[in-house]
């Protein structure tokens, strides 16, 4: 049986659905799951909300710097967990926007500290990740 490990992260952002709020499905105990039973671990994922749903190329961008800016000081202050947290929100804002040249230009720069965060963490597959979406949107890109 496959097993996903979903990570949620606090955005800060309050638009964001709680998910431990009434009425939300929590996942039972890997631990307490019978790997036969039908527990729904095994389907295809629901896909989340995308952060970026309902806002503009403008507002992703804004979001996407501001959680940058979040993780270039945790960075500074050695938070690296939770550099690379504002970085990963960071990019989600600009997935979709990965085209358009201020979204390209801020993402370029998340990817490369998302790295550098990584490597600091000794997350060498995340940070060889991370510095390879770099190269893509790049590839004359030294950092």
């Amino acid at each position: 049986a496959t097993r996903s490990l979903v990570v949620v992260v606090d955005s800060g952002d309050p638009s964001m659905t709680d998910i431990t709020a009434p009425g939300h499905d929590v996942l039972p105990d890997p631990g307490s799951v019978d790997s036969d039973s039908s527990s729904g671990l095994d389907e295809a994922p629901v896909a989340a909300a995308d952060v970026s749903d309902g806002l503009s190329v403008d507002e992703c961008v804004l979001k996407a710097v501001e959680a940058k800016e979040r993780g270039n000081g945790s960075f500074k202050g050695g938070e690296n967990a939770e550099a690379c947290q504002a970085y990963q929100l960071a990019a989600q804002y600009l997935r979709r926007h990965s085209e358009v040249p201020a979204a390209k230009e801020v993402l370029l720069s998340v990817q490369t500290n998302l790295a550098a965060a990584q490597l600091r963490l000794e997350l060498w597959e995340d940070a060889a990740a991370a510095a390879t979406a770099a190269l893509a949107l790049d590839p004359a890109s030294v950092k």
